[in-house]
């Protein structure tokens, strides 16, 4: 299975367990998570298996990492 169909196959899963663990307050949680989980892919490709990450995606998970950190420090709890 190539890396991109095991990537597809663990984000569908991914999707699927943060929609069942965002019904009440767990929205928030699920939403950071969901968001982080295709950055924490592509880290993990390329520190793992020594996949090329290019600007464009280092600058996205920047803003994706960005956009988590003002929302861990903006969340009430």
């Amino acid at each position: 299975l190539p890396l991109v169909g095991l990537q597809s196959i663990l984000e569908t899963v991914a999707m699927a367990s943060f929609l069942v663990g965002s019904a009440g307050t767990g929205r928030i949680g699920a939403a950071i998570g969901f968001a982080g989980f295709s950055a924490v892919t592509a880290l993990t490709a390329w520190l793992w298996l020594k996949e090329p990450v290019g600007w464009r995606r280092s600058l996205w998970m920047a803003v994706v990492g960005a956009g988590i950190a003002l929302a861990v420090a903006a969340a009430p709890n």
